[in-house]
This record gives structure tokens, C-alpha cells and sequence, in this order.
């Protein structure tokens, strides 16, 4: 008759691969949240530096304010799957404030150039001032 014998390193090593294959496959884990506020604290100085420095599935969240200035303005997603948001959902509380013209160049609030698809998202923003003269 076979006998089984309890050997607690297996147990360790099982329990640790277990826990591994948890994190690795889940996707949630992977995933950041950043903050990004108009005075430029936060995770991120402005929301373009966010969007460099994040990677798919990723959310930068835009504190209440009003955001303008370089770095908040033609705001290139760059192909990337990630939410840009207001933190709190309220559009009305949450503005990109384009100021038109910049050295006579019409300026834009977000670009969507390189095959971004549904998973790249914006909501819950109001851009204004925003000009735009080409495709």
C-alpha cells in the first residue's frame, strides 16, 4: 500500500505558483489609475505626459478644474487603449480649455490619429475654445 507523506515545502511552492498565476492573469491587476489636476499635481504634470506615461488599460483621471496650457491641449492618444476622465463624472466641473490659436496654429482638445479603437476612451469633459481647420 502506497503511503503519502505531507511535505510542507509543496505546499509553499504550490501555494506561491497559485498566487502568481492569479495576478498574471488577471487584468485588473496589471492596470493603473493616475491623477491628474490643473495645477499640475497629481501622478502627471499635464494630461499629455499621462498619456506617455501609460500603457493599455490604464485610466488618468482629471481632477475638477480647468485645464489649458501646453500639455492639455492636442492631446494625442498615441494608439493607446486607455480612459481619459473626469474623476468626479461631472463634465460641468471638469474642462479642457483649449485657447484657440497658439502662434496662429489651430489648436485642438484630443487627437485620435493612430488606429485608437473602442477601448480608448474620453467622457465626463467639457473642451472648450477649441479650433479646428483640417480633418
Amino acid at each position: 500500500m502506497n503511503s503519502f507523506k505531507f511535505n510542507p515545502n509543496q505546499l509553499i511552492i504550490g501555494t506561491v505558483l497559485s498566487l502568481i498565476f492569479m495576478i498574471v492573469g488577471s487584468n485588473d491587476v496589471m492596470s493603473a489609475v493616475y491623477i491628474v489636476c490643473p495645477d499640475s499635481s497629481g501622478d502627471f504634470p499635464n494630461i499629455q505626459t499621462a498619456v506617455q506615461g501609460s500603457v493599455d488599460g490604464d485610466t488618468i483621471e482629471l481632477t475638477d478644474g480647468v485645464f489649458s496650457g501646453l500639455g492639455n491641449r492636442d492631446i494625442d492618444y498615441r494608439g493607446k487603449a486607455i480612459t481619459i476622465k473626469s474623476q468626479s463624472g461631472n463634465a460641468e466641473n471638469c474642462i479642457i480649455d483649449i485657447n484657440g490659436e497658439f502662434d496662429g496654429i489651430s489648436q485642438r482638445g484630443f487627437l485620435f490619429e493612430h488606429d485608437e479603437g473602442n477601448e480608448s476612451v474620453l467622457r465626463d469633459l467639457t473642451i472648450i475654445n477649441a479650433v479646428a481647420d483640417g480633418p
